[in-house]
């Protein structure tokens, strides 16, 4: 089976997929889902390592950049490939990329052109930098020009590879770019992701522009399809807008009385408030049930509380 996508702008992966034991798969989100309160509850990442031991990858998938996702993911000690991006990206243990989407070049030179004619600016990420267009700016303090940061105005004109995704995070320039590419090649071709909020930014209201295909159960069913695992068998977990694709692909899903309206609606279940490990719950659950869908009162049921 041919797990090396090619698709506009990204490059070829390097290798196939490592190939697990096809029992099933669980996806989870990280902030908000797995990573509550900025930390992560023990007993949910022990449940996921049990699930691992069974036989049953557990797939970190993020919006976060690689930047941010590899140490945090590395932190968990799974032994799974990872998604950021929403599963633009999805990378081994080992570093190696086996999923690759990205902008295709020209259109994000085209991108970046009717910024600068805008004057609006633009992160654009790089496997091996964040470039900002502009000098950074009072809102922008969370910049912190870090090994893998610059700022580049020139970008430009040398962009010549693709990038995971470009981002704009003042309001009033994602106003601007709505009214400038909306029924653009921009708009049709690629995908604009409008977060309520951004982990790796202070800023409320942040667009992300990507690939189509970074969609995490776009991301899910690709992995499925490389490892043989039937899409029945799988178990998510999401809290926010961008989950709302694993959430209704999979064959069974959880959000939680503090996602967002979309997440909800998306998912075959919601947590109850109250339980301090919810995603311990599920996965214990769902690993007794032979990996079959349950019920709020199915899950309980099958591990009681102590």
């Amino acid at each position: 089976m041919n797990t090396q996508p090619a698709e506009a702008g990204g490059a070829p992966a390097r290798n196939a997929c490592p190939v697990p034991p096809p029992r099933g798969l669980i996806g989870v989100d990280f902030d908000g889902t797995l990573m509550r309160g900025g930390v992560v509850n023990p007993e949910d990442l022990a449940a996921l390592k049990e699930a691992q031991s069974a036989g049953v990858p557990v797939i970190v998938a993020t919006g976060r950049s690689h930047f941010a996702a590899e140490p945090s993911v590395a932190d968990l000690g799974l032994k799974s490939p990872h998604a950021s991006y929403d599963s633009a990206w999805i990378v081994t243990p080992t570093g190696e990329r086996i999923r690759d989407l990205r902008i295709a070049p020209d259109i994000a030179r085209e991108i970046l052109r009717g910024c600068r004619d805008m004057d609006v600016a633009v992160r654009v990420f790089l496997p091996d930098r964040v470039v900002l267009t502009q000098d950074v700016q009072p809102d922008e303090v969370y910049f912190k020009y870090r090994p893998f940061e610059q700022v580049d105005p020139g970008i430009v004109d040398t962009l010549a590879e693709g990038p995971m995704q470009m981002v704009l995070v003042n309001l009033d320039d994602v106003r601007a770019f709505h009214k400038a590419f909306a029924g653009t090649r921009v708009e049709h071709e690629l995908q604009w992701m409008l977060h309520g909020n951004d982990p790796e930014t202070p800023h409320l209201w942040v667009l992300h522009v990507l690939n189509k295909g970074g969609k995490k159960g776009e991301g899910l069913a690709f992995l499925c399809d490389a490892w043989g695992i039937d899409p029945a068998n799988t178990l998510t977990f999401g809290d926010g807008s961008n989950d709302v694709s694993m959430l209704q692909w999979s064959g069974s899903s959880v959000s939680f009385p503090w996602g967002s309206r979309l997440a909800q609606r998306a998912a075959r279940t919601i947590t109850e408030l109250n339980d301090p490990h919810p995603i311990a719950t599920w996965v214990r659950a769902w690993l007794k049930s032979d990996l079959a869908p349950l019920t709020e009162s199915e899950a309980h049921a099958q591990v009681p509380r102590p």
